[in-house]
């Protein structure tokens, strides 16, 4: 980790609190009007070239990778009083997302040059606890930029923001395709409700704080449209690669997936670890963890050492769990072989880092002599 992104984290922690209560005070007491409608979609509300996604080097988690039904929404507001024109509201706001997003919503530029958004730049979009969502611009223009989701990220899909004169107005929108990233992501979000409140209050922040930047004001509040279809989409044939990808192996080297004990698998299934909400992903800068509810996201520079251990006994490996001896981190799976990480400043892991931190990480990869090599190559 580098000095000067220590202060930057330490921020992010420290406004998480703060950010939670103010968002949820102005969930509570919002003026804006949010004027919401809903209805079945069909194959029309499918992006243009879904089905032949560029997987960013195996990396991008898109539609066919998700679990449950398309959710294609449009998050609408018409900004009156505003100068500004399309392209200069786009490039503000691309600027620094960060003036637009919640405040308990953090956008972290994790591979990319410093400056304003690029396609190819990548983004950990960071939350309250270790709910971290991957991202990376993969269409920009004047007026317009979508982000795709990459593996980790509790959401499997792509988002786009974009600005267009109407009349005398300005109307700023954002139009995301998206499906749950995993089974927890879907009962959360489509059986709990819990994700998708979160995220409309987030979304309609964004486009209440986007007509402030824009020198303008909400005529007529926020305009919420959602189209579900059902996956997969009635007349459309998947390509058998597309097919519950969450059940096939990963070849790309850079993603390990866990190995899992059989006789575990039902206990760990009680915190929602299973093989189709786990793995690890190697990017240029960071390693990038899932397992069940949590979501870890790490720089590579902390990683001072990563060593091949095992076996174990099978109660000090199993499950997620922290020593108490030194505050080691276990994601655990097996209880042969695992990647030991030791981190010159401590992570959080199990809970926000301003709660606790861990000065090691143990993970039960497949491959873990290669995942060792290429970490101590950094």
């Amino acid at each position: 980790m580098t000095t000067a992104s220590r202060p930057i984290r330490l921020i992010t922690v420290l406004r998480w609190p703060l950010g939670i209560a103010l968002v949820s005070w102005r969930y509570l007491w919002r003026t804006t009007p949010l004027h919401r409608s809903g209805e079945d979609g069909s194959t029309a509300d499918l992006p243009e070239h879904w089905d032949t996604e560029d997987d960013l080097n195996g990396r991008r988690q898109g539609l066919a990778a998700g679990v449950g039904p398309l959710l294609h929404r449009c998050y609408t507001v018409q900004i009156a009083h505003s100068l500004m024109s399309p392209a200069t509201l786009m490039e503000t706001v691309s600027a620094n997302l960060n003036r637009a997003a919640p405040e308990m919503t953090v956008f972290r530029k994790i591979h990319g040059a410093d400056g304003p958004l690029r396609q190819g730049d990548e983004f950990v979009v960071r939350m309250p606890g270790p709910w971290d969502g991957p991202v990376r611009v993969v269409e920009q223009d004047a007026t317009s930029f979508q982000l795709a989701t990459l593996h980790g990220h509790l959401e499997a899909g792509q988002i786009t923001f974009r600005a267009v004169r109407d009349g005398d107005e300005l109307r700023f929108e954002i139009e995301s395709w998206a499906r749950a990233g995993d089974r927890l992501s879907h009962l959360l979000y489509n059986r709990l409700r819990l994700a998708k409140e979160i995220q409309l209050n987030m979304w309609t922040h964004f486009c209440v704080r986007t007509a402030a930047l824009a020198g303008g004001r909400p005529r007529g509040g926020v305009t919420i449209h959602t189209r579900r279809l059902d996956w997969p989409p009635p007349g459309v044939t998947l390509r058998s690669a597309d097919v519950d990808r969450h059940d096939c192996d990963r070849r790309d080297n850079s993603s390990f997936d866990f190995v899992f004990t059989p006789a575990i698998r039902p206990v760990l299934r009680l915190v929602a670890v299973s093989p189709a909400t786990t793995g690890v992903d190697i990017t240029p800068t960071h390693v990038l963890i899932r397992f069940g509810w949590w979501r870890i996201s790490l720089e590579r520079s902390n990683v001072r050492t990563a060593t091949v251990s095992g076996p174990f006994a099978p109660w000090k490996a199993l499950g997620p769990r922290m020593s108490l001896a030194d505050r080691g981190l276990t994601l655990g799976t097996n209880s042969d072989r695992a990647v030991c990480l030791t981190m010159w400043h401590p992570i959080a892991g199990l809970l926000p880092a301003w709660l606790l931190r861990h000065p090691n990480l143990t993970l039960t990869v497949e491959r873990p002599d290669e995942l060792a090599a290429l970490l101590n190559s950094s």
